[in-house]
């Protein structure tokens, strides 16, 4: 039978001495958090999506085929279907802005 004091890699503990009291932390004033209006970020994701279209109008060459104006709207919906995932991926990121301002917000109705 061995006991611990017989290992080879058994190293005794020295006694410390107690340790001393710290000085308090000096706490700064909180920072208010940041927060976007709602009605803000309506008008930015609204202006996006205005922007992805303004750019697809821009590109977008007039024809009169029933077939290339189908794909004309199938290329626009895309796009916005694109962009709308980014906006999405933004209201799921837990960015504090937006998490203090728009959620916290939809929570008590303003």
């Amino acid at each position: 039978m061995t006991t611990e004091a017989s290992h080879p890699l058994y190293v005794p503990l020295r006694a410390e001495a107690a340790p001393e009291a710290a000085p308090e932390p000096v706490l700064a004033a909180p920072v208010p958090a940041l927060r976007l209006a709602p009605d803000r970020l309506r008008t930015a994701i609204l202006a996006g999506a205005g922007a992805v279209a303004l750019l697809w109008g821009v590109q977008a060459r007039p024809s009169a085929r029933l077939d290339a104006f189908f794909a004309s709207g199938a290329h626009l919906t895309g796009l916005l279907a694109g962009y709308g995932v980014l906006v999405l991926l933004l209201l799921m990121a837990r960015v504090p802005a937006v998490k203090h301002g728009v959620v916290s917000g939809a929570r008590t109705g303003k």
